[in-house]
Protein backbone atom coordinates (compact mmCIF):
# COMPACT_ATOMS: atom_id res chain seq x y z
CA UNK A 1 0.00 0.00 0.00
CA UNK A 2 1.48 3.17 -1.52
CA UNK A 3 1.86 6.14 1.82
CA UNK A 4 -0.85 8.51 0.06
CA UNK A 5 -3.34 5.49 0.21
CA UNK A 6 -2.33 4.40 3.41
CA UNK A 7 -3.14 7.94 5.09
CA UNK A 8 -6.66 8.07 3.48
CA UNK A 9 -7.56 4.67 5.00
CA UNK A 10 -6.22 6.25 8.65
CA UNK A 11 -3.19 3.87 8.67
CA UNK A 12 0.46 4.52 8.84
CA UNK A 13 2.23 4.10 6.04
CA UNK A 14 5.13 1.98 6.14
CA UNK A 15 9.39 2.05 5.40
CA UNK A 16 8.65 0.86 2.53
CA UNK A 17 6.24 3.10 1.90
CA UNK A 18 8.01 5.89 2.60
CA UNK A 19 10.85 4.60 0.46
CA UNK A 20 9.13 4.57 -2.79
CA UNK A 21 6.77 7.13 -1.88
CA UNK A 22 7.09 10.56 -4.08
CA UNK A 23 4.93 13.92 -3.33
CA UNK A 24 4.58 14.98 -6.46
CA UNK A 25 2.39 11.88 -7.54
CA UNK A 26 0.18 12.12 -4.20
CA UNK A 27 -2.69 13.50 -5.57
CA UNK A 28 -4.18 14.30 -1.78
CA UNK A 29 -1.49 16.95 -1.09
CA UNK A 30 -1.44 20.64 -2.23
CA UNK A 31 1.62 21.81 -3.66
CA UNK A 32 3.21 23.14 -0.88
CA UNK A 33 2.72 20.55 1.48
CA UNK A 34 4.82 18.01 -1.24
CA UNK A 35 7.80 20.58 -0.36
CA UNK A 36 7.45 19.69 2.97
CA UNK A 37 6.43 16.64 3.13
CA UNK A 38 10.20 16.18 0.77
CA UNK A 39 12.47 18.24 3.03
CA UNK A 40 10.96 16.06 6.22
CA UNK A 41 12.19 12.36 4.98
CA UNK A 42 15.17 13.93 3.79
CA UNK A 43 14.77 14.54 0.09
CA UNK A 44 16.02 17.77 -0.37
CA UNK A 45 17.39 17.32 -3.93
CA UNK A 46 13.66 16.57 -4.98
CA UNK A 47 12.49 20.15 -2.82
CA UNK A 48 14.58 22.00 -4.67
CA UNK A 49 13.98 21.08 -7.64
CA UNK A 50 10.19 21.12 -6.82
CA UNK A 51 10.76 24.88 -6.02
CA UNK A 52 12.96 25.71 -8.99
CA UNK A 53 10.07 24.34 -11.68
CA UNK A 54 7.97 26.78 -9.56
CA UNK A 55 10.34 29.84 -10.12
CA UNK A 56 10.17 28.98 -13.68
CA UNK A 57 6.48 28.91 -14.00
CA UNK A 58 6.16 32.40 -11.66
CA UNK A 59 9.42 33.68 -11.62
CA UNK A 60 8.95 36.70 -9.01
CA UNK A 61 6.90 34.75 -6.34
CA UNK A 62 8.40 35.92 -3.18
CA UNK A 63 7.74 32.41 -1.64
CA UNK A 64 9.13 30.31 -4.22
CA UNK A 65 12.66 32.12 -3.10
CA UNK A 66 12.37 31.99 0.27
CA UNK A 67 11.80 28.12 0.45
CA UNK A 68 14.40 27.37 -2.19
CA UNK A 69 17.07 29.66 -0.27
CA UNK A 70 17.36 27.44 2.98
CA UNK A 71 17.87 24.07 0.61
CA UNK A 72 20.79 25.89 -0.76
CA UNK A 73 22.11 26.56 2.17
CA UNK A 74 21.97 23.03 3.53
CA UNK A 75 24.22 22.19 0.81
CA UNK A 76 26.46 24.67 1.65
CA UNK A 77 25.76 26.88 -1.69
CA UNK A 78 25.81 30.18 -0.23
CA UNK A 79 26.07 32.18 -3.22
CA UNK A 80 22.67 30.85 -4.27
CA UNK A 81 21.40 31.02 -0.40
CA UNK A 82 22.16 34.32 -0.34
CA UNK A 83 20.61 34.99 -3.86
CA UNK A 84 17.25 33.49 -2.82
CA UNK A 85 17.00 35.55 0.35
CA UNK A 86 17.70 38.76 -1.47
CA UNK A 87 15.23 37.83 -4.42
CA UNK A 88 12.54 36.89 -1.94
CA UNK A 89 12.80 40.54 -0.20
CA UNK A 90 13.13 42.80 -3.31
CA UNK A 91 9.59 40.67 -4.32
CA UNK A 92 7.98 41.17 -0.72
CA UNK A 93 9.78 43.88 0.91
CA UNK A 94 7.27 43.88 3.55
CA UNK A 95 8.01 40.70 4.66
CA UNK A 96 9.46 40.25 8.05
CA UNK A 97 10.39 36.27 7.76
CA UNK A 98 11.98 37.30 4.50
CA UNK A 99 14.00 40.24 5.60
CA UNK A 100 14.64 37.80 9.32
CA UNK A 101 15.75 34.72 7.03
CA UNK A 102 18.34 37.08 4.61
CA UNK A 103 19.83 38.80 7.59
CA UNK A 104 20.65 35.32 9.15
CA UNK A 105 22.14 34.51 5.88
CA UNK A 106 24.04 37.20 5.52
CA UNK A 107 25.01 36.70 9.64
CA UNK A 108 26.62 33.19 8.35
CA UNK A 109 28.17 35.01 5.78
CA UNK A 110 30.03 37.47 8.00
CA UNK A 111 28.26 40.28 6.80
CA UNK A 112 27.28 41.88 9.71
CA UNK A 113 26.54 45.45 8.94
CA UNK A 114 24.12 43.85 6.20
CA UNK A 115 22.05 41.10 8.38
CA UNK A 116 21.69 44.13 10.67
CA UNK A 117 20.11 46.34 8.44
CA UNK A 118 17.81 43.35 7.21
CA UNK A 119 16.80 42.36 11.09
CA UNK A 120 16.25 46.14 11.86
CA UNK A 121 13.91 46.07 9.15
CA UNK A 122 12.10 42.93 10.07
CA UNK A 123 11.61 44.37 13.42
CA UNK A 124 10.07 47.61 11.94
CA UNK A 125 7.74 45.67 9.75
CA UNK A 126 6.44 43.62 12.80
CA UNK A 127 7.12 44.93 15.90
CA UNK A 128 6.73 41.56 17.61
CA UNK A 129 8.43 39.54 15.32
CA UNK A 130 10.33 37.60 18.21
CA UNK A 131 13.02 35.91 15.96
CA UNK A 132 14.48 38.85 14.39
CA UNK A 133 14.43 40.50 18.03
CA UNK A 134 16.41 37.68 19.85
CA UNK A 135 18.39 37.37 16.45
CA UNK A 136 19.85 40.71 15.83
CA UNK A 137 21.78 40.73 19.24
CA UNK A 138 24.23 38.19 17.72
CA UNK A 139 25.30 40.06 15.09
CA UNK A 140 25.99 43.30 17.10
Amino acid sequence: MDASKSRLLGKHPTMSDLTNYNPLNDPNLPPFARNLSWQQIGKRVEAKEYWKMKMKQNPGNSRYHHHVAPLYGEINDTRNEIKHHRLAVEYNPGSANARNDYGLALYKQGRYDQAEVQLNEAITINKKHTTAMNNLPAVL
